[in-house]
């Protein structure tokens, strides 16, 4: 009875331990637990301010984005565009888009000169001047911004062909292809202007 009695008490020691340190153990992943739930709190947090902020900066952009054109102008690509129903020489649909506040139009890449086209096909006219000249210097075409030509063209076949210095797009059977003319021919023209200040 005595040694099952000190076994006995051997083993509640034991247990004793045993228990203690599980409930240390316990303890700790509790602990770890804690900390790490506090740290993904806190991350989510911060998440959902940064979150919150850049929502509250979306109105602003959307605003930027749908930013009015000027009277009679229709957005596209980021420019305003304005068809004008009148037939000019280039210089004098050039002078029209200055005193306009802006420029012959300057198709410098596929999806502009679309555009462009898409416009000129609500209208009843076939040809109208783009702002691309070579009036400085025969056969270095640069932009009424006085920027070069770049990679981007759409000329037709067989041209340019040096029958003018001034360059003009065709929608009958040229799909808005580029020709060059003579300056003094008379056609339609767009312009494009800038967004209003305060717009990207």
């Amino acid at each position: 009875m005595g040694k099952l009695q000190a076994g006995l008490q051997e083993l509640n020691v034991r247990f004793t331990k045993d228990m203690g340190k599980l409930q240390a153990g316990l303890q700790e992943l509790n602990v770890r637990f804690t900390k790490d739930t506090g740290k993904q709190q806190a991350g989510m947090e911060e998440l959902n301010v940064r979150l919150t902020e850049e929502v509250g900066k979306l109105p602003a952009r959307v605003q930027k984005l749908q930013a009015p054109c000027p009277g009679w102008y229709k957005m596209g690509n980021g420019i305003c565009y304005k068809a004008f129903r009148i037939e000019k020489t280039f210089s004098d649909a050039a002078e029209t888009c200055r005193k306009d506040g802006g420029t012959l139009v300057m198709p410098r890449d596929v999806d502009t000169n679309e555009f462009l086209v898409s416009l000129h096909n609500n209208h009843d006219y076939e040809r109208y001047w783009i702002g691309l000249h070579d009036q400085r210097e025969e056969g270095k075409f640069e932009w009424v911004d006085g920027s070069a030509l770049g990679d981007f063209n759409h000329w037709a076949p067989g041209e340019p062909d040096g029958s003018g210095d001034c360059v003009y797009s065709d929608t009958d059977q040229k799909y808005g292809q580029w020709l060059n003319g003579p300056c003094s021919s008379e056609f339609h023209f767009f312009c494009q202007v800038a967004l209003a200040k305060g717009n990207p």
